[in-house]
């Protein structure tokens, strides 16, 4: 990956290798509804595949806290019911 990357890029795939790939501070934005270890599931039944793993939280937000410029910012919807058991694991 380029050390500079065009503007309004959107990257598709597993996070953690895109961004290890990525320059340090060089990111404006992070956008991120990623499955939390909720266990959710709606009225129709279905789930989310891999939601009840959460071995891959802290090695993701270390990477987005790496790659993301001063004063930039970072949205991550979230199971707030989950945020003390998730806590522990990106502290």
């Amino acid at each position: 990956m380029t050390s500079h990357l065009p503007r309004n890029t959107i990257l598709h795939g597993d996070c953690i290798p895109l961004m290890r790939a990525m320059p340090s501070a060089s990111v404006d934005f992070i956008l991120t509804d990623p499955p939390f270890g909720a266990s959710y599931r709606p009225r129709d039944g279905q789930t989310v595949t891999n939601d009840n793993c959460t071995d891959w939280i802290a090695p993701a937000f270390a990477q987005m806290y790496r790659v993301l410029k001063p004063d930039a910012l970072c949205v991550s919807f979230y199971n707030w019911s989950r945020l003390c058991k998730n806590a522990a694991v990106m502290v």
